[in-house]
């Protein structure tokens, strides 16, 4: 599929961005390749729990291990459903309002405000912006930024796939500790077998910007 139109006054070099990404992945030595899949937590005591997050692309899901029985259970949405769609809406003036199912129930009424199914664009390359884009809302306009990132306009701002990932963890984060009634510091978070180390490392990075300890 063709690439996206560049928009109007973009002074972006497309290759200039794409040999910025061949460099960051020829940096990404062995240790990098697999610091996600087992990061090493360090050897104290934690103050708060440890919850695992299965990132969804549509729906992502929220688990702990009980106290008294040692068996997992989910967290529940706040509306009493086992899932959390994966979306964020933002207000006017950029400041996220609705997550979840309040955000994804405003793609009819509100889709340039909208963001669903952010974790398709996690750790992905200039190279790859055509396809991503077809698999995403018209509204929702990928760019490359001054770094040589993939990034999403929304309503006329840009922000990084890892800020907007964050942002939802984040609200996971909350929505746990509400539920806990205790804090929650630390997190597992399941990735597809077919993610690339650049994945793996995006997500990583999304989740310690949410203010987790990655497990």
């Amino acid at each position: 599929m063709p690439m996206p139109p560049r928009r109007p006054g973009s002074t972006v070099n497309m290759q200039h961005s794409m040999e910025m990404e061949a460099k960051r992945r020829m940096e990404l030595d062995e240790a990098t390749r697999n610091r996600f899949v087992v990061v090493k937590e360090e050897n104290r005591e934690r103050d708060g729990r440890v919850i695992g997050v299965d990132l969804g692309t549509t729906n992502s899901c929220i688990s702990y291990i009980d106290k008294e029985t040692n068996k997992p259970k989910i967290i529940p949405s706040p509306t009493g459903s086992w899932v959390f769609p994966t979306a964020i809406t933002f207000d006017k003036n950029h400041k996220v309002r609705l997550y979840g199912e309040e955000a994804r129930a405003c793609v009819r009424t509100s889709a340039s405000a909208t963001l669903c199914s952010g974790k398709r664009l996690i750790g992905r390359g200039v190279g790859e912006l055509g396809r991503v884009q077809s698999q995403l809302h018209k509204t929702n306009m990928l760019t490359i930024n001054e770094k040589g990132e993939v990034a999403v306009e929304i309503m006329g701002r840009t922000y990084t796939v890892v800020h907007i990932i964050a942002m939802f963890l984040r609200y996971l984060k909350h929505e746990s500790e509400k539920y806990l009634k205790e804090p929650v510091d630390a997190v597992v978070v399941s990735v597809p077998a077919f993610f690339t180390p650049q994945q793996k490392v995006a997500t990583e990075d999304a989740a310690l910007a949410a203010g987790f300890d990655v497990l």
